[in-house]
């Protein structure tokens, strides 16, 4: 498979944002506030012309935050999370931002790790989802 990450708006993330997260959620688990600001970045994950994974970067205060990564359930566990994340680890070590971090479901934890998140104690919870907020940590000399 040949896939390609190029920025795109937030509208179009919200179909996969639905059929993957939150198939049956209430619209303000899919459409974030903030998914307008000018700092706000969202990336598409392509196979081909078919958008198949999606992921929205959101900076803040010296930090960014990275939102609703989706993978479409027929591509799933064939690297495209994977290439989804490292993109926004580039571009977040890039940028010279002091934190990269995320709300992650707990049955997520094994995949962040893979990528040297650390993971905060505290649990909350969305729905019935537990969730812990993963994060890793840039020095200056990261982003050089």
């Amino acid at each position: 498979m040949t896939f390609s990450i190029k920025p795109i708006s937030a509208e179009d993330t919200y179909p996969l944002r639905r059929k993957v997260l939150w198939p049956d959620g209430p619209d303000e688990l899919v459409l974030l506030a903030d998914d307008h600001l000018p700092s706000t970045q969202h990336f598409g994950l392509f196979e081909t012309d078919q958008l198949i994974g999606v992921i929205s970067l959101f900076e803040q205060d010296g930090a960014m935050q990275f939102r609703k990564l989706a993978v479409d359930h027929a591509f799933q566990s064939k690297g495209c999370g994977t290439a989804l994340l490292q993109h926004v680890l580039d571009v977040a070590q890039s940028s010279g931002t002091k934190r990269l971090w995320c709300n992650a479901r707990v049955t997520a934890m094994p995949f962040y790790a893979g990528f040297g998140f650390s993971v905060e104690t505290e649990s909350f919870y969305k729905g019935d989802e537990e969730y812990k907020i993963a994060y890793r940590e840039y020095s200056l000399r990261d982003s050089r």
